[in-house]
């Protein structure tokens, strides 16, 4: 056990130089690495002098890769409790626990506990159109379909629910056992269960057991899909003449 070592204060709240506490990972970068492909087709026909059809396409697709902040147990969000008779607390802090008795624990791990975010996009539209002269008129009319699926994984965030059953650990027989898996009542729910030692030193919870830290993470994922649909149309021209100049005509919809 040692003190919290703060910093030299900065002209901002909370926010000190040097010391212990929060530290941005390194493979965190400012922009995130970008790829993206992209094309585009057109095609057009005469039918006729002063009538003509048009069918284009544009496609595209963009790649996000990049690591989110590290996976931390931070005070405000859910963190854990550790109960006294728990294998991997520290003998300094159960000495200071009655019995049935726990603490809170908060931890922050900035370049072990990565999470690894993937981001995909998919984009097509596809266009259909006409554009024609009627006499002293034009006329033009389109039919426009998009399509757009976001996808997005983000790996080795914290599983909730495995994470609370794999740091509350107790001795059975000598043997470090998560405490779910000794109540009949709930144990069906945490087959796997592996127990968790956020005491492993400066790279703990990975340290030395990556199989509970897997355990007791997994994947969130999400897909977003967009659709639209546009029809547009328009005339214009000359309807007659006066002394001061033609009068003209616009219509429109869509």
């Amino acid at each position: 056990l040692s003190p919290f070592v703060n910093g030299a204060t900065t002209g901002t709240g909370g926010i000190q130089i040097g010391g212990d506490g929060y530290r941005i990972p390194d493979r965190t970068t400012a922009i995130a690495p970008f790829k993206t492909y992209q094309g585009f087709g057109r095609v057009d026909y005469d039918v006729s002098d002063g009538v003509n059809v048009f069918a284009q396409v544009a496609l595209s697709r963009s790649d996000l890769a990049y690591d989110a902040l590290a996976n931390s147990l931070v005070q405000g969000n859910p963190t854990v409790t550790i109960y006294k008779g728990n294998p991997y607390l520290p003998a300094a802090i159960a000495a200071t626990l009655a019995d049935g008795g726990s603490i809170g624990f908060n931890g922050y791990w900035a370049n072990d506990q990565r999470t690894d975010v993937r981001e995909r996009t998919d984009f097509w539209q596809a266009t259909f159109g006409v554009d024609a002269e009627l006499g002293p008129f034009k006329f033009n009319a389109n039919y426009s379909h998009g399509d757009s699926k976001h996808k997005m994984a983000q790996s080795g965030i914290w599983d909730w629910k495995r994470l609370y059953a794999a740091v509350d650990v107790v001795n059975v027989n000598g043997t470090p056992t998560c405490r779910v898996l000794t109540d009949p009542t709930v144990a069906s729910q945490y087959q796997g269960c592996l127990p968790l030692n956020l005491f492993g030193g400066s790279n703990a919870p990975i340290n030395g057991q990556p199989a509970a830290y897997a355990w007791a993470t997994g994947t969130s994922r999400y897909t977003a899909r967009f659709k639209h649909d546009s029809i547009s149309a328009g005339l214009s021209g000359s309807l007659f003449e006066l002394p001061a100049g033609p009068v003209d005509i616009v219509v429109g919809a869509e």
